[in-house]
């Protein structure tokens, strides 16, 4: 039964849907495999992450963030990172870091507590 004409039409068909299965299981396992390593490197950096939803409300922040503003994660998960305003700051310098932040441009870590604020929208 080694010969292709020894198999069926439904059978190669069988096999066509197994053989698509499984590369599409291996696929995921990669793709696994990068979310994960993506999601220790933000946990694990050690400058400050915050991530955001698109309304601006805090989702994840990673340990150094903790580290360097003194907030619990409790504490900022659905804010808005205004809460991070020290009054010192003129507000300007806020409205240019949201226009920036607003175009899916960085805003550089020397104006902002020693962090770099990066846009990220879901794909």
């Amino acid at each position: 039964m080694s010969k292709q004409s020894d198999y069926s039409e439904r059978d190669m068909s069988t096999l066509g849907i197994l053989a698509d299965s499984i590369w599409q299981l291996i696929r995921r396992q990669r793709q696994d495999r990068t979310i994960e390593t993506l999601s220790s490197a933000i946990a694990q950096s050690p400058n400050a992450v915050i991530i955001t939803d698109l309304n601006g409300d805090i989702e994840y922040a990673n340990e150094a963030f903790v580290r360097s503003s003194g907030y619990q994660l409790g504490e900022v998960v659905g804010k808005n990172p205004r809460l991070l305003q020290s009054g010192k700051t003129p507000e300007q310098v806020y409205a240019d870091m949201w226009a920036r932040l607003e175009q899916g441009k960085t805003w550089p870590a020397s104006t902002c507590r020693s962090m770099t604020l990066v846009p990220v929208t879901p794909p």
